[in-house]
């Protein structure tokens, strides 16, 4: 049976465990707290440990590690060994398996990260010819930020999405990383297979952290706590900071379980940019070197008591516990035996090994800055061959994830004294470990590609241990290989650039070069936050000597690429310029020009650098299907499509090339060859969302909208953060009509990209066409907090202001985006609307001309000018203008009715029931079109025809209309005979007049008119037609009213309406002589709509009765002859034939009535026919 039994592991914790001494008071505080209750405020659950070098902080971490499994705590050990979150992720997670708590949901969600990310590696390399947004419209073609750029090379390498080394990445703001963020999706949906392994490329920590988060907490509820220790954080924590703060105070990732305890263990103290505002949650543990006492404890336990030995490993030692430990390790017994004076720290480290082939096999395995197996045999002698197990139980040896490394004190000491003993043996040495980097590093990868090369983690550590030891073994011929290796590595690679600087600087610390160490420094340095990222590093080896031509179109060709990621362009194009000047036939240079030219949208210059790269390399896919992107952004969608068959002659299932080409199709009215083209795009990659979104919009040209929404929902499925999907989402709802929704969509397009005025643009053009006009301005606001020049932004806070009838704030904001862009017709033309609503006709027209030169074509500038004519009496003119507004826009129901309604007021009847009637047909607004063509049917004597459209009108009038359309419809009943349906009318026009809040004083004038003269019928005089309740008054004092009427009759009762005599005057003389002319003016004003594409058609709006004809006949009904003599010729002078035909109806009833003057009425009434004759415009 087998015997219970310790294994070797517990055996050699055991042993340590025995013989630790000191740091009793940290011991205990941090086991007494696995006694507290996580709700104890005492509790603690995050340790840090910090001291110098040496000062056994490793040791008390494990003297940690044992106490928490003591108390039935899983544990889990993390120290350099890991280069980014993910690797300490995995590292707890293996460590806690081993311990009977897997994470197996971690574990396979880590598996499929590595394997996507692999996959995606080989993306990143060509993410410069991926497409990018030219314009809103346009999501494929424009330049991508260079946050998008960066994070599309330093992201996949989990260095550059990771919290707190942003800077490394080149030196961008982090800002910029984050306006990128969309880009880099559309480039690994491309390659990768769902959404969801997009993100986990893309950004790793958000996906993988809250299932490690939710799993170690699940293994702590299963435990008394589970305790976790950070090693050698000075090294770990620029990686590791803001990751874990976030994990441990905060729930970004999910609640972490609140018996989970971790320790941090470094040189330093925590950084406080990071840490300040949990400083509060950190118990800390600061060591220094052992007291007297305390290493006096521990040699007593190695039972070394003897005086004078105990002094001189005191004094060698400094206290310093590696350095104590060491010394002790051999138990001397005899003061000779340590103090001797010649002798070096390593000397006395190895002092007690007395095997000489161990002892310089312990010096030479100090060489590599790690070292395992394969390179401890690379660098001794083959008599130390199988040394390795011994090596690896030195004290100053530990196991970090598989590589064994020296303590940096000790390491340090044993270099120094083989650079200084023999330089010949350090070359040699050196030399060899170089050698067997090299030989592993192409052995692996005899025909690399020096993207993948650098990409990969495994080469990647050879080249560095090659770079390192070929610098160490000759400094000086081997600095400028280095250099091109760091070249190569921004090249290709920039997140590995900071890895080849520190291994230079630390080279050229261990080998005593300045040059070197200068030179790492430098380069180290500048990719600090502040430093000037790889720009200043790429201008500084432009600066080394000995730099051949090849190397400076090098450098200039990749520091004109970081230019461009900056948005430096004028560099980034200084740059290029110098690389082909130094290298004509660099295609990579025109390729990196051609995508400088075209984020800058100079498409022309971009389709010239395009054509060069070709002419060098014919064969080159990127070349062509730039090219063919180039052509398609200048509109010559034909050649586009040339050269992009050009390119899928290389390549057929390039998907790029045949979605853009589709995009061609589309733009070419090609519509259903377009949507096969996309459609086949998304076959080779059925994660294109780009192709997706194309064909939405395509639907949406085709006015499928529905379909277009399915296509937009399509391509948000796989990439949910997708924002020019959602914006054009947003702008198909809003074409539906279906505003709040397309408010939402264009709101979580906003939500990912606030940086983009263009979605805030378009959110303030959807609240200006659902009438929100307060909401518009607070958009164009946003549009403008982000771009201050953004032209189109200041266009649409005009318009909004404009309809607020805040006129002289909307004319400052279109005057502003003129000064920003004076050719833009559409402002001109807004700009032409306010100042006419403003009154400034002049001022209108030339604004209005301006626009019509810039476009020439837009019906509604047309249009505009017409009213702005018709205010100034320009009337013929006017006519002309609204001609070509039709001619223009022929399927315009407003501008159609418009026109009628000028044919009208200048007498040409039957032209304007043809454009009455074909704006019907159109769906113009019907009360109004209906109620014009009643009146020009009724001054065409046709008032059968004329009742019917007044019927018609009054089914769908509103109640400022009511009122005016049923006297209207009295009239024709009177005219008719129907008197007591006439009658009806007037009632009912009375109630409207009385339940509308505010009503037009022009529409109780005609009302009362009409009841005044249907009174005037029933009571058979004209002047006392006996018939009170018919004109009693509709609103006003009731009293003054009825004792008016007593006095003298209904018309004396409407012409002693304070309203009539503010209009027309007291007394017989009195009217006012300019009201007539003003009318055009008035009415003119109502042109100029606050939303001239959206409102009724003004014209429509005026009143439907003049009151300078009512005011006519009234006096003529009183008998007050010299007043309507002197109207009359008013309205000779300035009124229109509208007006006047309209008064000499009025004569035609007053001439009927019982009693009239008609002797005096039919003079009025043959000179009023004689004007009509003159002034009528002729037929066309």
């Amino acid at each position: 049976m087998a015997r219970n039994r310790l294994s070797r592991q517990e055996l050699i914790r055991l042993r340590r465990r025995e013989g630790f001494v000191g740091r009793r008071g940290e011991i205990a505080a941090f086991r007494d707290n696995f006694a507290r209750a996580v709700e104890d405020p005492a509790h603690q659950f995050l340790f840090h440990v910090h001291g110098q070098a040496g000062v056994g902080k490793t040791s008390l971490v494990r003297q940690f590690e044992e106490t928490a499994r003591e108390q039935g705590a899983p544990t889990a050990y993390v120290d350099e060994a890991v280069h980014d979150v993910p690797e300490a992720m995995a590292a707890i997670s293996g460590q806690l398996a081993a311990q009977g708590g897997p994470l197996k949901v971690f574990d396979k969600l880590l598996a499929t990260y590595r394997e996507r990310r692999h996959e995606a590696e080989a993306a990143a390399v060509t993410a410069e010819a991926a497409p990018g947004p030219a314009d809103q419209d346009d999501p494929q073609g424009a330049a991508p930020s260079p946050g998008s750029m960066i994070a599309a090379q330093a992201g996949l390498a989990g260095l550059g999405l990771l919290p707190g080394v942003g800077a490394l990445t080149g030196g961008l703001d982090p800002r910029q990383v984050a306006r990128g963020a969309d880009r880099l999706r559309g480039l690994l949906s491309a390659r990768l297979r769902s959404h969801d392994e997009v993100q986990l490329v893309m950004a790793p920590l958000e996906a993988l952290t809250p299932v490690f988060v939710r799993e170690v907490s699940a293994v702590a509820d299963e435990s008394p706590s589970v305790a976790l220790f950070f090693d050698t954080y000075e090294r770990t924590g620029p990686l590791l900071d803001i990751w874990l703060r976030d994990v441990l105070v905060s729930d970004r990732y999910g609640p972490l379980a609140p018996n989970v305890v971790v320790t941090l263990a470094g040189r330093t103290a925590l950084d406080r940019r990071c840490w300040a505002d949990c400083l509060d949650c950190v118990t800390e543990l600061p060591l220094d070197a052992f007291t007297e006492d305390e290493a006096r404890q521990f040699l007593a336990t190695r039972d070394i008591t003897d005086e004078r030995v105990v002094e001189v490993i005191l004094r060698l030692s400094g206290g310093l516990p590696v350095l104590v430990s060491t010394l002790a390790e051999n138990r001397p017994r005899a003061v000779e035996a340590v103090d001797d004076p010649s002798d070096t720290a390593v000397e006395r480290f190895l002092k007690w090994e007395t095997d000489p082939v161990r002892r310089e096999a312990a010096l030479a395995a100090a060489l590599p800055r790690h070292v395992d197996e394969d390179i401890f045999r690379a660098v001794v002698d083959a008599a130390a061959a199988e040394q390795f197990g011994w090596l690896c139980g030195l004290p100053f040896v530990a196991d970090q994830g598989g590589r064994w490394q020296y303590h940096e004190v000790v390491r340090t000491a044993m270099l120094r004294l083989q650079r200084r003993r023999s330089p010949q043996t350090w070359t040699a040495r050196h030399r060899r470990l170089a050698e067997a980097a090299r030989r592993h590093r192409t052995d692996h990868a005899p025909d690399e590609n020096p993207a993948d090369s650098w990409s990969d983690e495994r080469q990647l550590e050879h080249r560095l241990r090659e770079i390192y030891h070929s610098l160490c073994a000759d400094p000086q011929p081997s600095l400028t290989p280095a250099l091109s290796d760091t070249l190569d590595a921004a090249e290709h690679a920039p997140t590995a650039v900071r890895r080849v600087a520190e291994t230079i600087r630390q080279a050229g610390e261990d080998a005593g070069d300045p040059e070197a160490r200068d030179w790492g420094d430098r380069m180290t340095t500048a990719l600090t936050e502040d430093g000037g990222g790889l720009i200043a590093i790429l201008t500084a080896l432009l600066g080394h000597p000995g730099l051949d031509v090849h190397g400076q179109a090098r450098i200039h060709h990749v520091r004109g690429r970081e230019h461009r990621k900056a948005e430096a362009w004028q560099q980034a194009f200084a740059d290029f310029d110098r690389c082909l000047e130094l290298d004509p036939r660099n295609a990579s240079a025109l390729l990196g020009r051609g995508l400088t030219h075209r984020y800058m949208r100079c498409f022309e210059r971009a389709a010239e650098d395009y054509t060069r790269a070709l002419e060098t390399t014919p064969d080159s896919l990127e070349a062509a299907s730039q090219l063919g992107e180039a052509y398609r952004l200048l509109g010559r969608y034909e050649q586009a499509i040339t050269e992009f068959d050009r390119a899928l002659a290389r390549q057929p299932r390039h998907a790029f090339s045949i979605g853009s080409r589709a995009v061609c199709l589309r733009r070419l009215g090609r519509h259903e060859e377009a949507l096969a083209g996309l459609e086949r795009a998304i076959e080779i990659n059925a994660n294109y969302a780009w192709a997706m979104a194309e064909r939405g919009a395509t639907y949406r040209d085709t006015g499928q909208y529905d379909l277009a929404l399915a296509e937009f929902d399509r391509a948000l499925a796989v990439n949910p953060t997708y924002v020019w999907a959602h914006a054009r989402r947003g702008i198909t709802l809003r074409v539906m009509g279906r505003h709040d929704e397309a408010l939402d969509a264009l709101g979580r397009a906003a939500e990912l990209q606030p940086n983009d005025p263009w979605v805030w643009a378009e959110r303030c053009h959807t609240c200006l066409e659902s009438g929100r006009h307060e909401q518009a301005i607070l958009e164009a606001d946003r549009a403008l907090a982000v771009d201050p020049d953004y032209a189109w932004a200041h266009r649409a806070r005009g318009t909004a202001l404009h309809a607020l009838d805040r006129h002289d704030e909307a004319l400052a904001a279109l005057d502003r985006s003129l000064v920003l862009d004076a050719d833009d017709a559409r402002v001109w033309g807004l700009r032409g609307a306010v100042c006419g609503h403003l009154g400034r006709y002049e001022q209108a027209l030339a604004a209005l001309d301006r626009s019509i030169a810039l476009d020439p074509v837009d019906g509604y500038t047309h249009w505009r000018r017409a009213l702005a004519l018709t205010a100034l009496d320009r009337i013929e003119e006017a006519r002309s203008e609204l001609c070509t507004a039709v001619r223009l826009t022929p399927d315009s129901s407003r501008f159609t009715a418009t026109r009628g309604t000028i044919n009208l007021r200048t007498g040409r009847l039957t032209e304007a029931l043809a454009d009455f009637d074909r704006a019907l047909e159109l769906g113009d607004a019907p009360t109004h079109t209906l109620a014009r063509r009643g009146k020009t049917h009724l001054l065409r004597g046709d008032t059968p025809q004329a009742l019917t459209d007044f019927n018609r009108a009054l089914a769908d009038a509103d109640p400022s209309a009511t009122a005016t359309l049923l006297s209207l419809k009295a009239g024709c009943l009177r005219r008719t005979g129907r008197l007591d349906a006439a009658g009806e009318a007037i009632e009912a026009a009375r109630d409207a007049m009385n339940s509308a809040s505010g009503g037009d004083s022009d529409a109780g004038l005609v009302v009362r008119y009409e009841g005044a003269l249907l009174a005037a019928m029933l009571g058979g005089s004209a002047t006392e037609p006996g018939a009170g309740a018919m004109a009693a008054p509709v609103d006003g004092n009731v009293n003054a009213a009825a004792s008016a009427f007593t006095a003298g009759g209904p018309w004396a009762a409407l012409r002693a309406d304070e309203r009539f005599a503010r209009a027309f005057g007291d007394g017989p003389s009195g009217h006012d002589r300019n009201n007539s002319t003003n009318t055009n003016l008035d009415r003119a004003s109502a042109l100029h709509g606050s939303n001239a594409r959206s409102a009724p058609t003004p014209l429509l709006e005026t009143a439907l009765i003049s009151t300078v004809s009512v005011a006519v006949l009234v006096r003529c009904a009183l008998g007050d002859w010299s007043g309507a003599e002197a109207l009359i010729a008013d309205l000779w002078d300035g009124g229109s034939w509208e007006d006047a035909a309209e008064t000499e109806l009025g004569l035609r009833d007053l001439v009927r009535l019982p009693g009239a003057n008609t002797e005096r009425l039919e003079a009025i009434r043959n000179g009023l026919i004689r004007h009509l004759r003159v002034t009528a415009a002729a037929p066309e």
